[in-house]
Parts: structure tokens; sequence; C-alpha cells
């Protein structure tokens, strides 16, 4: 019974995860021109997000 939720979970989380970034990714292009944070694409803002969550927290 635990595998099969297990494999259940495996399948879902990926969907899940790609569910959260194709919504973000809308909501990052629907951003006007008078929004705080400017960035080329969607890509370099998790990135450059993410790295400064990495650095706030490691210091």
């Amino acid at each position: 019974m635990e595998i099969i939720l297990l494999i259940i979970g495996i399948i879902v989380f990926p969907g899940g995860v790609a569910l959260n970034m194709s919504i973000n990714r809308r909501r990052f292009y629907r951003r006007g021109p008078g929004g705080l944070q400017h960035f080329e694409s969607y890509g370099k803002a998790v990135d450059i997000s993410y790295l400064l969550y990495i650095l706030y927290f490691n210091s």
C-alpha cells in the first residue's frame, strides 16, 4: 500500500510543480511597467530570487 502511494506521489509531484511554475510565469509577464522588480525573463527572476534567498539565510 505504501509503495502505491509513493508511486502516485512521484507521478503527481512534478505535475504540481509544473502547474505552479506556469501560473507564476503568467503572473510575472502580466506585471506592468510600474512593478518593483524588472527582469529580462521569468527564469532569471527565479534564479536571482532563489540565490538571494540562499544568501540571506546563510548569513
